[in-house]
């Protein structure tokens, strides 16, 4: 629940999700404590394994993750400890393509909220 609980942690971090470096400074740990997966089905392999004692990756990948893995254990998450966040966009080169491409993206995401299925989504289960 705090970055202090993994202190003397070896921790399986997601590479898609953050480099070695700087995850050590996120986590304020040695970068010898921290062991490269690369992919998040081999961070949680590493776990099951017991090479590590936490996995460190994007909260919303680990949800889905979780929701579709073979594997039926289920893992500690900690609803209390973020390192960060990020806003996810989409960018494009103006055209008209990509100006229908942008209003059909924008549309599909009201009628999600307006539904309650982008929180649904969203939401930690």
């Amino acid at each position: 629940h705090d970055v202090a609980d993994i202190e003397n942690s070896y921790i399986a971090v997601d590479q898609g999700a953050i480099n070695i470096g700087r995850a050590a400074e996120q986590l304020s740990v040695e970068v010898d404590q921290l062991l490269p997966a690369q992919t998040l089905a081999q961070a949680f392999l590493l776990l099951n394994q017991k090479r590590v004692d936490a996995v460190m990756a994007f909260d919303g990948d680990v949800k889905i993750y979780l929701k579709t893995a073979a594997d039926p254990r289920a893992y500690g998450v900690s609803e209390t400890l973020s390192l960060g966040s990020s806003q996810d966009s989409v960018i494009c080169r103006r055209s008209e393509t990509t100006e229908l491409f942008i209003s059909h993206v924008n549309a599909k995401l009201r009628e999600l909220s307006v539904s309650g299925e982008l929180e649904q989504i969203l939401s930690v289960q």
